[in-house]
Formats: C-alpha cells, structure tokens, sequence
C-alpha cells in the first residue's frame, strides 16, 4: 500500500535493490489480500491517517510476525513512530526524505535491524538518561548505523571515510553523534557495544 505521488520512485528503489516487487500501490483491503497470499519479506506503507494506519499495522504484523513492514509517513511527532513500531512496524522514514535515506532504511530492516529518523524521537537528554539500549539502537539515523558497524569492524575514519564517500572530519562528526546517542564515552566502548548487539 503507497501513495501514488510516492509510489513509482520508491519502487525503483526496492528494483535497483534487488528486491523483487510483487505488488504496488494497492488499496487497503486488497493489499491485505495479498500480504497473506503472497506472504512477502518486505512490506512497504504509507499511513496518512494516523489512527487508521496504525490498526492497519496491528492487522498487517498479524498477518506474518516474520514480514519486515517499514512505514512511510509524513512528518509527526516521536511519539508517532514510536507508536508505529509498537503497532508492528520494523522502520519508519518520512515521506519528504531524500531517496537514499529510504534506501538505507530498507536495508537495515531487511537485516533485521529496526530504524527510524533521529529526529522523530524525544530529546537527547531524555535518549541518555531514560531509554535502554534497544531504544538508543533505533534513534540512530540509517548513516549512524552504518558508520556504527564499520567501526565495530575495525576500520578507521579515512576507510570508512572512503567506503561511504565522507571526508575524515565528517565521520569524526558521526562517531561523536554515537557517543552521545549511546551515551558512550570512548571508541572502545562503542566497539563493544556494537558487538554485543551482534552489528556485524
């Protein structure tokens, strides 16, 4: 189920991904049709009302626990996604994103990773004071996470750097958004944190 507006470009995405499509754009009833004929790995939603969209959620996940469901919405409030989690869904990315950050976002929910934008969260001194782990895990914005992993891999800034097209200063910059996201104070630290949420 996509907005039409949204619909042609994010499923050029999920092709150039390798991602098989097997339906788009479907209406409501039909698309839950065709979740529990077609049972697939990966389901995209657009939810424009809220209330509504969340019941549809609760109805798609009981439908397939193991169906990755990422969620397409437009700008709320942290309390909003974090809702949409709660109602089943494994990511969620705002509709006005840039392609690449809905891209990113398929990739960390195909592998299993949940995701959802930094921003639609509650503050940082609430994140480090009041959340666990898990929820420090899902603030991370997609390139967060993926500077994260490369870390606990045991590159440097200039590789990562050069794998993700970043200038060294610019992955300083990421590696201390993760510090302070995951209220960690040293490399070592984040290393290891990474590794004991089995990043690699």
């Amino acid at each position: 189920m996509n907005h039409p507006d949204h619909c042609r470009e994010r499923v050029m995405v999920l092709k150039n991904s390798g991602i098989a499509v097997l339906a788009e754009c479907l209406p409501v009833v039909e698309a839950l049709d065709q979740v529990q004929r077609l049972c697939p790995d990966l389901l995209v939603v657009n939810l424009i009302n809220n209330l509504e969209g969340l019941t549809l959620l609760s109805a798609f996940r009981a439908l397939s626990g193991a169906m990755k469901i990422l969620v397409i919405a437009a700008p709320h409030s942290g309390h909003f996604a974090q809702r949409c989690l709660e109602a089943g869904a494994d990511g969620y990315v705002i509709a006005s994103d840039q392609l690449s950050e809905f891209k990113e976002a398929v990739r960390m929910v195909m592998r299993g990773y949940s995701f959802a934008p930094a921003q639609d969260f509650p503050t940082a001194a609430h994140r480090r004071h009041g959340a666990s782990d898990e929820q420090r895990l899902r603030m991370l914005s997609a390139r967060e996470m993926t500077v994260l992993i490369l870390l606990a891999k045991g590159m440097g800034n200039k590789q990562i750097g050069a794998q993700l097209s970043l200038s060294e200063k610019t992955v300083s910059t990421y590696k201390h958004r993760l510090k302070t996201k995951l209220n960690i104070t040293s490399l070592v630290e984040l290393i290891d944190f990474a590794r004991r949420y089995h990043l690699l």
